[in-house]
């Protein structure tokens, strides 16, 4: 089975609900590792955990979810927090506290350790891609592994509310650059309101499509995505209908049923049309399921594939 490496942050999700407060290991690169764990894919998650009380607890999290975690590393600044409440349909409104976290502090001895055999893409994305210093130095590495043909996979999964306003251009600007240099970019509708605002998502995505990425998928919630490849829509997989309880890891488990897809297909077929919408449409379905229920808990592949 190919191997896929995700790189990013891991926060604990507080959630907050009138005067009671849930602590949750979270982030959007620790959900798209569970998300690809439980689908019973290889996944191996380089993260930067805290020697903090909450950074043990994310630890101690991801080791009892199964996750592979011997690529991480031991940080010594504090663990990032996220507050989360939820709206009245589910849509949650985040309050970063982030500021010299052990999450943005990548250095290149850290990321000198090898990749685990049979690695097939990296997966990263989020904060983690712009924030300085680390966001360079694991761009860099990325770029390296990406010149020796492993797949790279990239989730803007832009988070204004965490993003100094006189910083914004400076952070679209990394994130152009993180597409111009990935071969597969998912972007959700939400995140390019604020990434490119002026001009509509199907735009963009077309756009980015023809920046370098061999394919872009634009998520558009209940509306289900569409696929782009060289400036072209070639796609769209309607969203099942469903009951929504709340959304949060819905995009991280979409990303990774679309990569582990991907990687699991034959080379040779691999960005096909046919074969790109038959993993979306996968990917839309897992990340549904993902929906139903309360915080990221993805689903099983049997949950997908019945």
């Amino acid at each position: 089975m190919a191997v896929v490496t995700v790189i990013g942050e891991v926060v604990l999700d507080r959630f907050i609900t009138g005067d009671s407060i849930t602590d949750v290991a979270g982030g959007s690169s620790a959900n798209t590792a569970l998300a690809m764990h439980v689908a019973n894919h290889d996944v191996r998650l380089r993260a930067r955990y805290s020697n903090d009380d909450s950074g043990q607890f994310l630890k101690t999290a991801a080791r009892n979810a199964g996750l592979n975690i011997e690529e991480s590393v031991i940080a010594y600044e504090p663990a990032t927090t996220v507050d989360i409440v939820l709206s009245d349909d589910g849509a949650p409104a985040y309050t970063f506290t982030m500021d010299g976290t052990a999450d943005w502090q990548w250095t290149q001895s850290e990321l000198a350790t090898p990749l685990a055999p049979n690695t097939q893409a990296i997966v990263t994305g989020s904060l983690v891609s712009v924030f300085t210093p680390g966001c360079d130095e694991i761009f860099s590495w990325a770029q390296k592994q990406r010149n020796v043909g492993i797949l790279l996979a990239y989730d803007p999964n832009a988070r204004p509310s965490a993003v100094n306003p006189e910083q914004a251009d400076l952070i679209r600007e990394r994130i152009i650059r993180w597409v111009s240099n990935s071969d597969v970019v998912k972007v959700s509708d939400e995140d390019l309101a604020w990434i490119s605002p002026r001009e509509s998502a199907h735009e963009v995505a077309s756009q980015w499509s023809q920046r370098g990425p061999r394919l872009v998928v634009l998520t558009a919630g209940s509306r289900g995505a569409w696929a782009y490849a060289d400036g072209v829509e070639f796609g769209h997989v309607a969203a099942p209908v469903i009951e929504v309880v709340d959304t949060v890891g819905a995009g991280d488990t979409l990303m990774a049923w679309l990569v582990s897809g991907l990687v699991d297909s034959d080379s040779e077929v691999r960005f096909t049309a046919s074969n790109v919408l038959q993993v979306l449409t996968q990917a839309v379905h897992a990340a549904a399921v993902t929906c139903t229920r309360k915080g990221c808990r993805p689903p099983v592949a049997s949950e997908v594939f019945s």
